[in-house]
């Protein structure tokens, strides 16, 4: 009953996989395994995981080592995109003990890094609008008690605006990078 909900199983998983034989012949794959690694299933059943590699479309294979080993492998490949991938193999035994089949999960890392760059930017945006802030609230106090003492003239006053429309657009960009949002360029600095 499980056999004929297999495809269906293996698709589910956000992973790619691929199953080979002892040989390195691939027996399955699923439909994730296509779009990460944007070889077509059709082309890749069948054949043996090594020709990919021959023909550059693949970097990294382990079938062969896990079936050398019989123990788990886990390398990084990068595929003929440029796309990182972590690969995750592991051997598969019949009733009595015998190596049979190698599965392979792939991961794509390469939208981890983008996210880790992401986070970088957004830190530095973070630790400058905190510098700003502090600098901020310094000038702030001190044309306050220069208002105080009657030393402020009209174009002060605007000048003092200015800055401080400039540090609410900064602390809206600071909420914003805060739940998600993410700008390339200053326009969304406006008051």
């Amino acid at each position: 009953m499980l056999q004929e909900y297999l495809d269906q199983l293996f698709d589910a998983f956000k992973e790619g996989i691929c199953i080979s034989d002892v040989e390195g012949t691939v027996v399955h794959l699923n439909r994730r395994h296509a779009e990460i690694t944007g070889i077509p299933r059709e082309e890749m059943l069948g054949h043996s995981v090594m020709e990919f590699v021959k023909r550059g479309r693949l970097d990294v294979v382990l079938n062969p080592e896990v079936m050398r080993t019989g123990q788990p492998a886990t390398r990084v490949q990068t595929v003929s995109d440029g796309r990182k991938l972590i690969l995750e193999a592991n051997p598969v035994f019949d009733a009595q003990g015998k190596l049979v089949l190698c599965i392979t999960f792939l991961r794509d890392v390469t939208m981890l890094s983008e996210m880790r760059e992401q986070m970088s930017v957004q830190k530095e945006l973070l630790e400058a609008f905190q510098q700003l802030a502090g600098h901020f609230l310094i000038i702030l106090h001190i044309q306050i008690m220069r208002i105080q003492a009657g030393q402020f003239q009209h174009e002060q006053l605007r000048s003092l605006f200015s800055l401080s429309c400039l540090i609410q657009a900064l602390a809206r960009l600071l909420q914003d990078l805060a739940i998600g949002r993410h700008y390339c360029c200053p326009a969304s600095l406006a008051c």
